[in-house]
């Protein structure tokens, strides 16, 4: 257990020890690399069945370095201590993570789409009634923040009626329509009753676009956003564990919790 001198100076130095699941998967491993290299991060372990045991350095094709896989949230911090559990897993495999991470007062960070609902908002209550942590959202990238903010612009020109959604995916992923495409509809509809279309593609080529289309008075205003590699969503899930410490509240997108630690910085 750290003494009270060893938790002050982590938290001056302001290092996450994370926890993660999914690594193995494109989008997860492309994370925990990113997130392998940060100064402000420690990846202390990670949890996942099919490679329990195995060195994580090696499993991030990077150097041995003690670190491993366990089978679940409460084995691993049977042996290492643990600050946040950042989840990119699957809707089946996260919910039983983030139930035990939240369980054992760990901040949460959640990439996986496709929960149920009522997982999500299991995990708010839980997460606010024990003065937690948690960001919850469809996606971490900057780019997809900043087309939630245009689809806003989006909506006041031109007419929610005159906006739909394209999201185009490998034919390999699961959830449809995307947690993106769900998440900027709702940014659109503003709580409203009437629907933005979501129009859904899965295509052979490795591929992960959103496209906001505006057509009205004779033009079409097209807006494109796209991964070109996966670790786009490095970036805000490291700007996230940065800015989180100290910090409590659930948040589901990545915009107001940079409108909030922005705000924060002039008072």
């Amino acid at each position: 257990m750290s003494t009270q001198s060893e938790k002050e100076e982590r938290e001056a130095m302001a290092v996450q020890r994370v926890l993660m699941g999914g690594i193995t998967g494109k989008t997860g491993k492309a994370v925990a690399q990113y997130l392998h290299q940060a100064p402000a991060v420690e990846l202390v372990g990670a949890i996942g069945n099919e490679s329990v045991g195995q060195d994580l350095g090696e499993l991030l094709e990077q150097k041995r370095n003690g670190r491993r896989v366990y089978s679940d949230i409460p084995s691993a911090l049977a042996e290492t201590a643990a600050d946040v559990y950042v989840d990119f897993t699957t809707p089946e495999a996260g919910e039983i993570h983030l139930r035990e991470a939240a369980a054992c007062g760990l901040g949460l960070l959640v990439g996986t789409t496709g929960l149920k609902r009522e997982i999500v908002e299991e995990l708010t209550a839980n997460v606010e009634r024990a003065g937690g942590f948690a960001m919850i959202t469809s996606n971490f990238s900057i780019g997809v923040m900043v087309l939630a903010q245009a689809a806003k612009m989006l909506r006041g020109y031109f007419g929610q009626s005159n906006v739909q959604i394209i999201e185009t995916h490998h034919t390999t992923k699961v959830d449809q329509p995307s947690g993106t495409a769900l998440y900027l509809q709702k940014v659109i509809c503003d709580e409203q009753e009437q629907s933005v279309p979501i129009q859904s593609r899965r295509v052979a080529e490795r591929v992960s676009r959103h496209q906001l289309v505006a057509c009205v008075h004779g033009e079409i205003l097209t807006l494109t956003h796209e991964v070109t590699d996966p670790t786009a969503f490095g970036s805000g899930v490291l700007y996230v564990l940065e800015q989180a410490g100290g910090r409590s509240g659930v948040y589901h997108d990545l915009a107001s919790f940079v409108q909030e630690v922005e705000k924060s910085k002039l008072t």
